[in-house]
């Protein structure tokens, strides 16, 4: 088996370690507190793996704001004080929080979070996933380069993007790109292209074209990140202290006239920020809003889609999948199940319902990776398939085992710098679905940071730098959640002794 490396805490040796590393978070409490400025700092994970914080900055060309172009803004109020695709008439729109990991893959995800989110506008709240590693991949990202967004949203629209199932994302775990070719062998067929796209603004600031644009759904849009950016966790974010880190691409969902506010959607994980949102000023100098990019997503009468399981969700016994559709002159409504070599499994018929509830029973098949989907045959022509969802079947008690061991030396002796380690992963027929590194002082945790992409063999580097000197127990802890329950693995420990 091919060994990948697990770079957690890796950088490419091009790029600066983030200034992040270096601001005394108690400090800029106190001074946002003190000049009132409207939001607040905390110690985020990014602050202890400032190492990482480059490579997660993958806009190619980042807004540039010494010289600004600025289009006269309207005396009068927008037609709406607030747009929030989060909450429109009590429907959430925007797809899940993801976290881009150690990746310059930004352009990738703000564009397809972009892209779900109007998908599901379109759809009346249809659930849709498609896949950033795909999109990055096949339209030429790279994840020490980055990409561009005029450049993603070309892809959409010449080639399109296929569902997550089809490609998941593995380069935030990697830090290294993945093949196009890596793709499942349909793509072609299961890839959305967008109509068109256009840009309500270029390189200029226009306040009132943004907010007409959010009015009917969200925008692609790039940022310059501020090393207090980094550190912010609510509030109405306005640049105040720090260096400018590098460019970024965000999903633009909405603003607040009562806040002087865009609301952004990012990609570091629900950690960062207002569960990875944040509100970001009209007057910041990062440019938000700058750059934007709207995309038009096909127009069809209806959709259909299957909400559940999640994609890598394991199961056990019995399995509840929701299937619905929304086209009109419904024949029959299935639920399909295949199996790893697209051979079908099973099928569930729910008749002429809408709406309907599938139930499997999983221990009639083999433990492994399966796909789901929901088919819609329609009197007006032969049929709709949804997107696929991927998911594990484990029935037999899994066989947990996670060790590792430094590649070089035995540790008897004090460490500085970077230590790499060989990770193996034994986890049955499903992966784990995290492996979190420990270290404890004293019996007190004082460091972690985890992974949710396990791959049976991977390397791990720690910049012991992240932790001050001395003495260690550092560990492994891995998880894996069946259903509702979650079963544990520690790995070995290692006495690590800190002398940077």
């Amino acid at each position: 088996m091919k060994r990948i490396s697990l770079m957690l805490l890796l950088l490419p040796s091009f790029a600066l370690a983030s200034s992040v590393t270096t601001i005394d978070v108690k400090s800029l409490q106190a001074k946002l507190k003190k000049e009132n400025v409207g939001w607040q700092a905390d110690d985020t994970w990014l602050k202890k793996n400032g190492a990482i914080v480059k490579n997660m900055l993958g806009l190619r060309n980042p807004p540039q704001t010494d010289a600004q172009f600025e289009a006269p803004q309207s005396l009068r109020q927008s037609s709406q004080a607030t747009v929030d695709w989060r909450n429109i008439n009590g429907i959430n729109y925007v797809s899940p929080i993801l976290n881009q990991g150690n990746c310059g893959s930004c352009v990738a995800f703000a564009t397809v979070a972009t892209l779900e989110t109007q998908m599901n506008i379109a759809y009346f709240g249809g659930l849709f996933r498609y896949s950033p590693q795909a999109l990055f991949a096949c339209g030429g990202g790279a994840c020490e380069m980055g990409w561009f967004p005029s450049a993603a949203a070309d892809y959409l629209q010449t080639s399109g993007v296929p569902d997550e199932a089809c490609l998941p994302y593995t380069s935030g775990a990697t830090g290294e790109d993945v093949e196009c070719s890596a793709s499942c062998r349909d793509s072609a067929n299961r890839s959305l292209r967008i109509a068109s796209y256009s840009s309500p603004t270029n390189y200029t600031k226009d306040l009132d074209s943004v907010k007409a644009a959010l009015a009917h759904g969200p925008l692609l849009t790039t940022l310059t990140v501020y090393t207090d950016f980094l550190l912010y966790k609510s509030g109405v974010y306005k640049h105040t202290t720090g260096r400018a880190e590098g460019g970024h691409a965000i999903s633009l969902v909405g603003y607040d006239d009562t806040k002087n506010a865009f609301i952004i959607r990012n990609s570091w994980g629900e950690d960062w920020g207002m569960n990875g949102f944040a509100y970001v000023s009209y007057d910041d100098i990062s440019g938000v809003g700058h750059e934007t990019y709207s995309l038009e997503v096909p127009k069809y009468n209806g959709y259909v889609t299957v909400r559940n399981p999640d994609n890598r969700t394991i199961v056990a016994g019995k399995m509840s999948a929701q299937a619905e559709t929304t086209f009109g002159g419904l024949q029959k409504l299935e639920v399909n199940v295949v199996d790893a070599q697209n051979n079908k499994v099973a099928t569930f018929d729910c008749g002429t319902q809408a709406k309907c509830a599938a139930d499997f029973d999983t221990t009639k098949w083999a433990d492994g990776k399966y796909e789901i989907f929901s088919t819609a045959n329609l009197m007006t022509k032969s049929a709709e398939v949804s997107q696929r969802q991927y998911f594990f079947v484990s029935n037999a008690a899994p066989k947990l085992n996670l060790t590792f061991a430094p590649q070089k030396g035995d540790l008897s002796t004090p460490v500085k710098g970077r230590i790499v380690f060989n990770v193996r992963a034994e986890s049955g027929v499903a992966p784990l679905s995290t492996v979190r590194l420990v270290a404890k002082q004293n019996g007190q945790e004082v460091y972690s940071r985890s992974t949710n992409i396990a791959l049976p063999e991977m390397t791990l580097g720690w910049r012991t730098v992240s932790v001050p000197n001395g003495q260690y127990d550092v560990y492994l802890v891995g998880t894996q959640k069946v259903n509702n329950q979650t079963n544990t693995v520690e790995s070995n420990h290692f006495t690590v002794n800190v002398n940077n």
